[in-house]
């Protein structure tokens, strides 16, 4: 489950292991927003650079309005940038696609280890339409039983659907560059998101709907593989100390979240 229904929160939570009320991060970092972390706060990139990690972001965060504030050494596959006092622009993103063929290059330019590489898509966000995604209906839409079965709804998870299916292609090109540059075995590989649906009580409430989101790892060297599901009750605050325990180091006192490091292996 994520620790909170809304972007920026649920991903400030997740990057620094510490709840919104701590954080500072209440709501939306850009504008009118501006809500931002308190000073001191560490974001996961931060504190993998202090430890000697090269960090990267590839395509766009939103725990911060200045990405590189946070800790990055280098950004990669930029957004378009916007007004000082303007929303982001959806379209202004690039597709999935564009930002794994810029891993793909930064893969097969050798990364200097040990790296962290935090990746961001827009895609499964409203508009649907973004990235050219017409929809994917090949196996069928099915409305879950918690909305009207409506050709409004049917048309959104058919978009949705297609939407998806660009995203699970972008992340089958991530792991395919990790494996064809000798990455994959020593690479902890971390899935999630920070909400979920853009529907009634989904995104925005704290209905069961509104808070799960996918979580799956990837780790053969460390023991992290395929074929495994955990049972326990997991919060996205959780994978700011679980990364570090599988990295070898410890949280800091003030962390919140619990980690799942023994659970995960």
């Amino acid at each position: 489950f994520c620790t909170a229904p809304k972007c920026s929160p649920s991903r400030a939570a997740m990057m620094t292991g510490r709840y919104p009320q701590s954080n500072g991060v209440f709501g939306l970092t850009h504008a009118p927003h501006w809500w931002a972390y308190r000073p001191g706060e560490q974001h996961l990139a931060a504190v993998l650079r202090e430890a000697g990690y090269r960090t990267h972001l590839f395509h766009f965060q939103h725990e911060a309005e200045d990405a590189l504030s946070l800790g990055f050494d280098e950004w990669h596959a930029r957004h378009a940038p916007h007004a000082p006092n303007a929303m982001p622009d959806p379209y202004g993103h690039q597709p999935a696609t564009e930002v794994a063929v810029a891993f793909e290059h930064f893969c097969a330019a050798r990364p200097a280890a040990p790296f962290y590489a935090q990746i961001g898509f827009f895609e499964t966000h409203n508009p649907l339409d973004f990235g050219g995604n017409r929809g994917d209906d090949r196996r069928g839409v099915a409305v879950p039983p918690y909305w009207a079965d409506t050709p409004k709804n049917r048309e959104f998870f058919r978009r949705l659907q297609g939407a998806i299916r660009q995203t699970d292609d972008a992340v089958g090109r991530i792991r395919e560059a990790l494996r064809r540059h000798g990455l994959e075995d020593n690479t902890l590989l971390v899935f999630t998101m920070d909400h979920g649906l853009s529907l009634a009580r989904a995104k925005g409430s704290c209905y069961e709907k509104g808070l799960e989101v996918a979580l799956l790892m990837h780790w053969p060297a460390g023991g992290v593989s395929g074929g495994r599901v955990c049972e326990r009750l997991l919060s996205t605050v959780d994978v700011f100390p679980t990364v570090l325990e599988l990295a070898g180091l410890r949280a800091a006192p003030n962390v919140e979240g619990l980690s799942f490091a023994t659970a995960a292996r």
